[in-house]
């Protein structure tokens, strides 16, 4: 309810435990139809490098988008410097 009244939309999703924490966050913001982005290299699995790539392939798959950290950066900088769209 708090994001909905302030008008936000677009969910960034870093953290630890990817495919614990993460997901979860990301299934559940899909759930309540808000766009959420996977930052991939801001995030950190628990378990091997095969546990990050099933929730990679979830996320881009169903569950929302993935992006790099240099990717939201420079759409950010685009967005405030009016050269692209939020």
């Amino acid at each position: 309810n708090v994001l909905r009244g302030r008008g936000i939309s677009r969910l960034l999703l870093t953290g630890v435990n990817t495919n614990v924490c993460v997901e979860s966050t990301i299934r559940d913001a899909y759930h309540r139809e808000f766009f959420a982005i996977m930052v991939a290299d801001a995030t950190l699995q628990a378990g091997d490098r095969s546990i990050f790539d099933a929730t990679v392939f979830n996320v881009e798959r169903f569950l929302g988008w993935v992006a790099s950290t240099a990717d939201v950066c420079a759409a950010l900088d685009a967005a405030s410097t009016g050269k692209g769209q939020p």
